[in-house]
């Protein structure tokens, strides 16, 4: 499945408590109620789900950086305008952190149209990579 999340020992008490199995306070092991199940079962969900988020953020992140050097060498006005995007999308991005708001990629494209801040023509140029800039500062996919 995943290592790295195999390894871990909570990964195993949630798996365990999804599958209805725990212990009771003697030591037994007992079937659990369908409210331990569902609440374990989507815990489990969930920090599969967030193993991958950070997954496909670490290797976004990793492939713009790439681009940008082989950008370097090639188009340097293409690496500049990436290195823009990825300036413009960090700034909005803090000030979502600080106003406590979260948005996934397809609404912080829209929010970053709308208010101007990057271009549609941008966006449009840089169609391939805009996505990976995106997750690569932490804008879950939808």
């Amino acid at each position: 499945m995943f290592p790295e999340a195999t390894k871990d020992v909570e990964f195993w008490g949630i798996f365990r408590t999804a599958l209805e199995l725990h212990k009771s306070y003697s030591g037994s092991v007992e079937a659990a109620s369908y409210n331990t199940v569902a609440g374990a079962l989507r815990e489990f969900i969930n920090k599969i789900f967030v193993f991958l988020s950070d997954e496909r953020r670490n290797r976004a992140a990793k492939l713009i950086n790439e681009t940008i050097k082989r950008f370097d060498r090639e188009n340097k006005d293409k690496a500049y305008r990436l290195k823009k995007i990825g300036e413009i999308v960090q700034n909005f991005s803090n000030e979502l952190r600080k106003a406590d708001i979260q948005l996934d990629i397809t609404l912080t494209r829209a929010a970053l149209s709308v208010s101007i801040r990057v271009s549609e023509d941008l966006i449009e140029e840089l169609e391939d990579y805009f996505d990976g800039i995106l997750e690569e500062h932490g804008f879950p996919l939808c």
